[in-house]
């Protein structure tokens, strides 16, 4: 039953994720439809690489009346885009969202061009000049928003006040926003706030009917400037959907990780299970044998019977999965995220999963048992013995050598290769044939081969240059290799391990503990099959812990030697550096008595590409001339004093691949295809703050439109104290709510908390292994108590009382959770060493062990060990002592 179970809950998962993303596909597939409603052809400016919302040109509104005078142009219209455009309620609070975006639109001119439509009230309507404003219907609803009422919104050009004259839908259902907020104005005034009196985004085109839009695609081409584009619809269509793809696709592989790992202790406890049946049945399969039953037979009859539990499970799974997705999006909306509204889908992909999940690992997990049954003779239905092994301990011979170099020919050439599907398949088979050229060597050395090329994969990985895809593969067939492997070597040291965690409770509980110690120890396989299984979800929980408590130690290593600012003035939890706000709140700060010094830093993740090495890389840009007074950068050739517009500040790894040094002239070219030649200022060793480019903010404004700030930094003016100081800054808050004041305790003590529910996020979609691992240690004990069926009634008639019977099978159920601690925590640590040593420098760089922490892991896992016995333990104790001593 509890077999079953463990699959129907991989099943589950498997399921729910895929229906949530199928849901989540079919929302965005329509929401890209209705973003283009009604456009047969779009101007806009050429992108080269990046972001299109981030380019460095925009369209001139000039153009406009050119593309209305095409032959075959019915209407056009110029659209106005910008994010991070946030509304501010009554009381003063700016509205939050994390997840979707804050945009801030131009109505469009015709309705026919545009998604947009007033909301059916009574009282609502266009939005017509300076003065006035509309929101998307479920924005105002959900948050007060009145019509009629004035509002103060925050968009690049400052933060002003409007009066709200209309709701509205936006695409084709009742309101297609998929969980974003929108505040639109008429698109002269939308270009105004928005775009600072700039361009247009692009110009939408609609058709007169029967006209061929490749016919006027071309006519609208020659009207246009050098740089510019005209992109039909269903291209149009297509590349947001694959924008909106990209997003669910990468959410989808996330938690599909977790599955995977579901799965993967799910397969440990079936394999246990079955091993388990095999041996007790040795007297019936040996009966089947003497009743003419080949091998081959007894061997598809315990597949059959996993293929039966796959069955069952797949079907009970694929019904659970759909109350899993709700759960998935309950869970992401606790901890402060939230997935847009979507249907439930069960596709074919869903009930394939079901299918390939439930029935395929079951079947796969138990051939080994399965082959293991075979081998029972007819004699076995006397003796009821079963043969120990498959194989006999001996030398290797020439065959299995060769088997064994050519598992690590195929690692290798997977690495080599450097493709991720390669490096799954190579590494999968070269651990089968590792465990075939040395299962018949002495444990464990023979075994223990696996395991070795499990670590040497990770320290590949490690020392390597890889793609992402690439090492993630590197990375998660190592973990997988490793896994195996210690479950294959642990029946080796699990006597000695079992006999010293036995120690306590033999002290507590002389008999009961003394005798569960020598359960434990009697059948080292079991029990390290056991382990196994919390083994795997316990590496993973203790790696996260390591990851985060690692990304804590970076942070506070960064503020402490890099971080000279007093104040940290940025959007919500400052952990978005795409949340941007208008550069005039720094203004404002540079204004007051009580600041000394303000730097503003903007950011573009893909904002340059170097001619030299082609590589895209991020960018960031302050005043240069002011970063020593609020930043330690570690300048190891060069100064940022006298920088400024034409200079360029750059990383020690970027200044060594471009073989440049101070003074040294750098071409960098823009993503709308602008170059421009910098020259080099300084050269830093410290990228925790800024990335790895610099620029002055003058050249900023010069070859990128998006001039919003990330985070503002500011400095105490000598005098003032500074409560004083933080009273001065938080007046500017009152007109920028959405902006935060914090000084250095305070941006670490918010990091950390961001860090935490990152971490609880993850570890509550793990503590779904752990349950499936617990479900598998109550399993085994089930089993263990019906194959001791006749000892534990022997026991209970020299006197055992039936609390003892409880407590023995508790406290063996203690013992190997522990153990399965033990290892797990382990193998964690090893693995977010690997990683902290694998990310970047500028994410992490520090590793730190949170000990406490892991001390707590294990004495959970103890408890959860002794509490997954407690049902098996109340059944050895109920046991009628007569019957259970005749019981066969």
């Amino acid at each position: 039953m509890l077999t079953t179970l463990a699959v129907v809950v991989s099943v589950g998962f498997t399921v729910g994720v895929l229906v949530t993303t199928s849901g989540l596909r079919s929302t965005f597939d329509n929401l890209s439809a209705d973003i283009f409603q009604g456009v047969d052809l779009s101007v806009r400016p050429e992108l080269v690489f990046g972001d299109r919302g981030e380019s460095g040109t925009l369209v001139d509104p000039e153009l406009l009346d050119d593309v209305q005078s095409v032959d075959g142009v019915a209407a056009a219209v110029g659209t106005v885009v910008e994010f991070n455009v946030i509304p501010i309620t009554a009381d003063g609070e700016a509205l939050e969202l994390f997840g979707p975006p804050q945009i801030g639109i131009g109505w469009p001119s015709d309705d026919s061009l545009g998604a947009l439509e007033v909301w059916p009230d009574g009282v609502s309507r266009v939005p017509t000049g300076p003065d006035e404003f509309a929101l998307d219907a479920d924005t105002a609803n959900d948050n007060g928003f009145e019509v009629g009422q004035r509002y103060r919104v925050s968009t690049p050009s400052g933060t002003e006040s409007f009066t709200l004259v209309g709701l509205f839908r936006y695409g084709s259902g009742d309101n297609a926003t998929a969980g974003a907020q929108m505040t639109a104005w008429d698109i002269e005034t939308a270009r105004q706030l928005l775009h600072n009196g700039g361009g247009f985004d692009s110009i939408d085109i609609r058709l007169e009917p029967n006209t061929s839009p490749e016919a006027a695609s071309a006519a609208v081409a020659t009207v246009l400037d050098d740089g510019l584009e005209v992109v039909a619809n269903e291209d149009l269509v297509q590349e947001q959907a694959d924008l909106f793809d990209e997003f669910i696709g990468f959410f989808e592989y996330f938690m599909l990780g977790f599955a995977v790992v579901i799965l993967v202790v799910s397969a440990f406890i079936i394999y246990n299970t079955f091993t388990i049946l095999v041996s007790q049945r040795t007297r019936e399969l040996g009966l089947l044998r003497a009743l003419g039953a080949s091998g081959r037979q007894v061997t598809a009859i315990v597949v059959g019977e996993a293929i039966a539990v796959g069955v069952v499970a797949s079907a009970a799974g694929l019904g659970l999965g759909v109350l899993i997705s709700l759960g998935i999006r309950a869970l992401i909306a606790s901890f402060g995220a939230g997935l847009p509204d979507s249907p439930i889908i069960v596709g074919t992909n869903s009930i394939l999963a079901a299918i390939l999940v439930g029935v395929g690992v079951t079947a796969v997990s138990a051939i080994w048992p399965a082959l293991r049954a075979r081998r029972v003779t007819p004699m076995a239905a006397l003796t009821g013995n079963m043969p120990p092994r498959l194989t006999e301990e001996r030398r290797s011979t020439g065959l299995e050598k060769l088997l064994t170099a050519s598992s690590v020919i195929l690692v290798a050439f997977g690495i080599v290769w450097e493709t991720a599907l390669v490096i799954i398949v190579t590494a999968l088979a070269a651990a089968v044939l590792a465990f075939v050229g040395g299962r018949n060597l002495p444990q464990p050395v023979g075994q223990a081969r696996v395991l070795v090329l499990g670590l040497a994969m990770l320290i590949v990985a490690v020392v390597g240059d890889f793609s992402t895809s690439s090492l993630l593969a590197l990375l998660g067939m190592s973990a997988l290799l490793v896994f195996v492997g210690m479950n294959l070597v642990s029946p080796v040291f699990a006597v000695p391990v079992s006999r010293v965690l036995g120690w306590l409770p033999a002290k507590i509980s002389e008999v009961s503990g003394r005798l569960a110690r020598q359960n434990a120890e009697r059948s080292p396989r079991r029990t390290a099959n056991t382990a196994s299984a919390l083994m795997i979800s316990l590496a993973l929980v203790s790696m996260v812990s390591v990851l985060g408590q690692s990304f804590k130690q970076t942070l506070e290593d960064t503020l402490d030697r890099s971080v000279k600012s007093d104040w940290l003035i940025c959007p919500g939890n400052c952990g978005d550096p795409t949340a941007t706000f208008s550069p005039q709140a720094a203004g404002s700060i540079s204004e007051m008595d009580e600041v000394s010094s303000v730097l503003a830093y903007r950011y573009k993740f893909e904002g340059i590409r170097s001619p030299i090495d082609g590589d895209v890389d991020e960018v960031g840009a302050v005043d240069l001339d002011v970063v020593p007074l609020h930043f330690d950068l570690d300048v190891v050739e060069g100064t940022f004093a006298g920088a400024g517009a034409g200079d360029v500040a750059l990383h020690t790894d970027q200044a060594e691949n471009l073989s440049v040094g101070v003074g040294d002239p750098v071409e960098l070219e823009f993503s709308d295809g602008q170059t421009a030649t910098f020259e080099v200022a300084a050269i830093f060793g410290d990228n925790a703050v800024f990335g790895s480019w610099l620029i002055d903010t003058a050249d900023w404004d010069r070859y990128l439109i998006a001039q919003e700030d990330a985070f503002i930094s500011a400095l105490t003016a000598p005098g003032y104290t500074a409560d004083q100081a933080r009273e001065a800054l938080e007046r500017v808050t009152l007109t920028y709510p959405q902006l935060n004041v914090r000084d250095q305790v305070e941006f670490q003590e918010t990091q950390e908390s961001q860090i935490d529910t990152f971490l609880g996020v993850v570890n509550a979609f793990l503590a779904i292994s752990l349950i499936v691992a617990l479900m598998g240690v109550a399993n085994t004990l089930a089993l263990s108590v019906f194959e001791r069926t006749r000892e534990l009634g022997l026991l209970r008639a020299v006197g055992m009382s039936r609390r003892q019977a409880r407590r023995m099978i508790r406290w063996e159920g203690g013992i190997v959770a522990v153990f399965g601690g033990l290892m797990g925590i382990t193998v964690g640590v090893l693995f977010g060493w690997a990683t902290v040593e694998i990310i970047p420098d500028n994410f992490v760089s520090s590793f730190s062990i949170p000990w406490g922490t892991l001390w707590i892991y294990l004495v959970i896992v103890a408890v959860a060990g002794l509490l997954a016995a407690s049902i098996p333990a109340r059944r050895a104790s109920r046991l009628n002592v007569l019957e259970a001593i005749s019981y066969e």
